[in-house]
């Protein structure tokens, strides 16, 4: 489309090409008389008086398509806004007599947005068959029939074009049909016109930057909002000059009627004087100072507070005044006292555990010897020895499981990771379980998997607590199937049985300490309410999770699901 005529034929030499065009030429006209433009200049620059109130791009593009109004007689005017996501303009705004657009517009448009040059472009019929360049080597520009139709319709005779650019590219390009056919000649306002092509590319980056910068500010009183401690700030002669929701709720005040007011009437008698001596103290050792203090809030309330002092700086280091950061202490002291109160039960855990262990072995001692010779007790002693020696055993259980559990939450526990045959394994499970008439243990593992490394203990240990529970919350009896299975990159172990099943609402509780169902037909099943939650701990160690499906009355399943680590056996081997 744009074509320079820089070819080898001589000067004034025609072209014999067959051309359907109109030729739109750059043009070099003389000054046009300067008693017309003092007149046009002064109104242009009366527009212009707004252009950097507003902080609309829009608008701004707008102002200035009427400025240029007053330096030339403007049949109509387009103004096209860069989309950087698509890389090509797009018509923002246009004038009403303009409703057809041409392909060479847009080209015209992409041209002025690279140049970053204002350019004019006067519109001259040509012989369509006889085209003369007057021997010249100016750029020119082929206009096809419709669209020099198009813009003759207008009585256009020169076509005006300004780009907007900003520092990271094109942001716009403002097109204008001008009725003036000399409108290129005129130096002078061909020069404020590229005064103004520069100026709205600094405008427009102002706007956005200004955009940005309140987006920011926004952004920042968010977060300062969102803080959940109660932030304040004074300035150097002592009065409130921010605060944000936080310090409102703390010290039950309104931001409406403390702000501009001296600290010292804005919050209460203990919190200001507590503030007083904070800037006291950064006076004689700037930095931070912080302290805390016990005071009474909001309707009587008793709050231990933590107040932070520094100063409020600005960015060239400058102190601007101070500020306070107030939080409630009260609930962290009340979690450091719980983290003390949890040390001191698992101490106090460990010690009666470690202190019952020794009489509780005496104990079961002596009832094997006793049971060696039952023969020598009277019938209703050996009911007796059978009730004080089930007891014993559950207390053995108890203290096992408190001291296992105590192990595992302390941290100190390191797995003991070995390649382990999940058959071998799985069926040792079955050996360790008491006797079960009443129920049919099957081992399903699945063919071919290899072997895992694991602790192998742990995992017997987590096994046994699913399978014990199974036989006990199956009184019925039934089958209690015990399989292991890889799925994708997971171990999938578990145990199912066809026992009472447990309701929806319980499941969530069933890995919490000491948790049993609250139920009629589980109330004279006996057990502890830990060992699920050492499987959970044991599942935890491996990096796994537990599972748990169940229906009351059609049994449940509880599993383990652990990363898959397949061991083939050469690596056992070595």
């Amino acid at each position: 489309m744009f074509e320079n005529d820089e070819t080898s034929r001589a000067p004034g030499e025609h072209s014999t090409r067959p051309v359907n065009t109109r030729l739109l030429e750059l043009h070099e006209s003389p000054r046009a008389a300067l008693d017309r433009v003092y007149v046009r200049v002064r109104a242009y620059l009366s527009r212009l008086a707004g252009l950097h109130s507003t902080q609309d791009l829009e608008q701004t593009l707008a102002l200035a398509c009427r400025a240029l109004g007053e330096l030339f007689d403007v049949a109509s005017w387009r103004i096209c806004r860069y989309d950087a996501s698509e890389g090509c303009f797009r018509t923002l705004k246009e004038s009403p007599a303009l409703k057809q657009s041409a392909q060479e517009f847009n080209d015209l448009v992409d041209y002025a947005a690279r140049s970053r040059q204002v350019l004019f472009f006067d519109i001259r019929e040509t012989p369509t068959d006889n085209l003369n360049y007057d021997g010249g080597r100016r750029p020119t520009v082929n206009l096809s029939r419709h669209t020099s139709h198009v813009t003759l319709e207008l009585e256009a005779r020169t076509i005006c074009m300004v780009p907007v650019s900003g520092r990271n590219g094109p942001l716009a390009v403002i097109l204008l049909w001008i009725r003036d056919k000399d409108a290129a000649s005129k130096l002078l306002e061909a020069e404020l016109v590229q005064s103004l092509s520069q100026e709205l590319g600094a405008q427009a980056e102002s706007i956005a930057m200004n955009a940005r910068l309140r987006q920011l500010g926004s952004l920042f009183d968010n977060i300062l909002e969102s803080v959940p401690q109660g932030i304040v700030a004074v300035s150097r002669d002592g009065r409130v000059i921010a605060l944000n929701a936080n310090a409102e709720f703390l010290f039950n005040l309104k931001r409406i009627f403390v702000l501009d007011e001296l600290f010292e009437d804005a919050l209460p008698q203990a919190i200001s004087g507590e503030f007083r001596r904070m800037m006291e103290s950064l006076l004689l050792k700037p930095g931070n100072v912080e302290t805390q203090l016990k005071v009474e809030l909001n309707q009587g309330a008793q709050v231990n507070l933590g107040i932070s002092a520094s100063y409020l700086l600005d960015r060239q280091g400058q102190p601007l005044g101070y500020l306070f950061l107030c939080r409630d202490l009260s609930l962290s002291l009340e979690v450091q006292k719980l983290r003390e109160l949890d040390q001191l039960k698992t101490e106090f855990v460990n010690t009666v555990s470690h202190e019952l262990k020794t009489p509780l072995t005496a104990i079961l001692g002596g009832l094997e010897i006793l049971a060696s010779d039952l023969a020598a007790v009277p019938e209703e002693q050996r009911e007796l020895l059978g009730v004080i020696n089930d007891s014993a055993l559950r207390l053995r259980d108890l203290i096992f499981d408190l001291l296992n559990l105590s192990r595992l939450e302390s941290g100190r526990v390191q797995l003991k990771e070995a390649p382990c045959e999940l058959r071998p394994l799985i069926e040792g499970v079955v050996r360790l379980l008491p006797a079960h008439p009443r129920h049919h243990i099957e081992v399903d593992v699945q063919p071919g998997l290899s072997a895992v490394l694991m602790d192998g203990d742990k995992i017997r240990q987590a096994l046994t607590n699913y399978s014990s529970n199974a036989i006990k919350y199956s009184p019925k009896g039934g089958r209690v199937i015990i399989s292991a299975r890889a799925e994708g990159e997971e171990l999938v172990l578990s145990v199912s049985d066809e026992g009472l099943g447990i309701s929806q609402e319980n499941i969530s509780r069933l890995f919490q300490k000491f948790y049993r169902v609250n139920a009629s037909y589980t109330a004279e099943i006996e057990g502890t309410g830990l060992g699920l939650v050492i499987v959970k701990r044991i599942a935890e160690l491996h990096g796994g999770r537990v599972f748990v499906e169940s229906e009351p009355g059609r049994g449940s399943t509880f599993g383990l699901r652990l990363p898959l680590k397949t061991v083939t056996h050469d690596s056992e081997r070595t």
